[in-house]
C-alpha cells in the first residue's frame, strides 16, 4: 500500500527531475549536489541519522528532507559505507543497518 502511495506522489512531484543525473560528493563539512543546473551545499552537522537497508542508504537531515542513495548506482560503495559511519561517530548521529527493511 505504502508502496504504490509513494511511488505515485514521486511520479506526480517530480516528474520533470525524473531522468535527471544528481552528483553527489561528501567530505566531513558538508554534502555539495549538482544536477546541472542547481547545486545545493548542506552542512554537515544538519544531518539527524542515516540508515542503511538492503538497497538504500538514507541520510536524514533537518527540515525533513532526506537523501535517499541507491545501492546499486554508488560507485565505492563499501568506502561510502564506511565514511558516512566515521561521520556518524563524529556528528554523534544513529547509523542504523536493517539489511531486510522492506517497503510496505
Amino acid at each position: 500500500m505504502y508502496v504504490k502511495h509513494y511511488r505515485n506522489f514521486i511520479q506526480e512531484h517530480y516528474k520533470q527531475s525524473r531522468d535527471k543525473t544528481l552528483k553527489l560528493e561528501l567530505n566531513r563539512e558538508y554534502f555539495w549536489t549538482s544536477d546541472g543546473e542547481n547545486e545545493s551545499k548542506i552542512q554537515c552537522k544538519e544531518i539527524i541519522d542515516m540508515w542503511e537497508t538492503g538497497n538504500q542508504i538514507f541520510v536524514r537531515i533537518q527540515g525533513g528532507q532526506a537523501f535517499i542513495l541507491p545501492k546499486n548506482s554508488l560507485q565505492e560503495l563499501d568506502a561510502l559505507i564506511v565514511f558516512l559511519k566515521d561521520l556518524a561517530v563524529k556528528l554523534e548521529v544513529k547509523y542504523e543497518v536493517d539489511l531486510n527493511w522492506k517497503w510496505r
